[in-house]
């Protein structure tokens, strides 16, 4: 499959302001007995037309470590933020590091290269519960949700 965006690109959507698209509930879905997860597709604020979606999700919903968000384009992961309990090396260097980290993908990158799948640390970033997780995870992509409504 031909990827047709550059990284250019894709940097400015992450950055472009969003919201979810209409008539969409806002609310977490329960995911076996403890999990958690939320699936929005997004609009441009500018009204640019492009296919995509905000997947938040909890394999425990009180277990901040479990969470994990990602922004598709086209049903393809174009960032990810996610949580590592241990560094993880590769090829005797650190891919991941041990704590939060943002994937930011470029397809058309080849997958040996390390740039395709980067694991960048976010060392400041921290989340007290799943809301808390959501709005900060907006807030890094741009997308803007109405935080006063009850998400459960």
């Amino acid at each position: 499959m031909n990827w047709p965006y550059s990284a250019a690109k894709v940097h400015e959507l992450v950055q472009a302001a969003k919201c979810p698209a209409p008539d969409q509930p806002i609310t977490f879905a329960a995911q076996g007995e403890h999990g958690r997860e939320l699936s929005l597709m997004l609009d441009l604020v500018d009204g640019g037309l492009y296919h995509l979606r905000l997947i938040v999700a909890a394999g425990r919903s009180d277990s901040t470590e479990t969470y994990e968000a990602a922004l598709l384009l086209n049903n393809r992961r174009i960032r990810g933020v996610g949580f590592s309990k241990v560094a993880r090396k590769k090829y005797f260097k650190t891919h991941i590091a041990k704590g939060w980290h943002e994937n930011v993908l470029d397809y058309l990158l080849p997958t040996t290269d390390d740039g395709h799948n980067r694991h960048d640390p976010l060392p400041d970033f921290t989340a007290t519960d799943l809301q808390d997780f959501l709005r900060k995870v907006c807030a890094r992509w741009n997308i803007q949700v109405d935080f006063d409504q009850d998400l459960w």
